[in-house]
């Protein structure tokens, strides 16, 4: 759970290799993020697109980070 770069939902290894496709536990994890942010924000509340990722990624990491 440590590797912020594994799969979230592997989808089989062949020859002991994982594929790679699909979001990264980062990556899901800010995408969920983001989509709670966005959808919690107050009208008018100036907070612009770049700032709103930024945080969601922010957020992810820490998540991960206290997770390992």
């Amino acid at each position: 759970m440590s590797d912020p770069k594994t799969a979230v939902f592997p989808c089989g290894q062949q020859d002991g290799v994982q594929p790679e496709f699909g979001l990264t536990k980062r990556e899901y994890f800010a995408l969920h993020l983001l989509a709670g942010n966005c959808a919690n924000s107050i009208p008018g509340s100036h907070h612009t697109p770049q700032e709103a990722v930024r945080d969601a990624v922010w957020l992810a990491d820490e998540l991960l980070a206290a997770l390992s």
